[in-house]
């Protein structure tokens, strides 16, 4: 009976134990991988603000004036995708 006790302790403690291990190396893994794709999403958002800051740069440089995408914002999404290299066509600039 006492033998029965005493494995039947020594399976709850091993049990425990690889319980909390089992645990603490999800939480850890799970921690990881979450640092991990909030750096990615960050550096991804940091290039594509990168990219569209240089389009930007170059038609500023073309007008020197915000005027022509004041009197036209409805340019301003085309600017975007096109920036970014999502394919649509760059419109024409207008003297304005």
């Amino acid at each position: 009976m006492a033998a029965l006790r005493l494995g039947l302790k020594l399976f709850v403690i091993i049990l425990s134990v690889n319980v909390a291990i089992s645990a603490s190396m999800f939480l850890a893994v799970s921690y990881s991988i979450d640092r991990g794709f909030l750096d990615y999403l960050n550096q991804a958002q940091e290039r594509r603000a990168a990219l569209l800051a240089d389009g930007l740069i170059t038609r500023w440089e073309t007008q020197q004036s915000w005027e022509w995408l004041e009197q036209s914002p409805e340019r301003w999404p085309f600017i975007v995708r096109f920036e970014l290299g999502q394919g649509a066509p760059r419109p024409p600039f207008s003297a304005g």
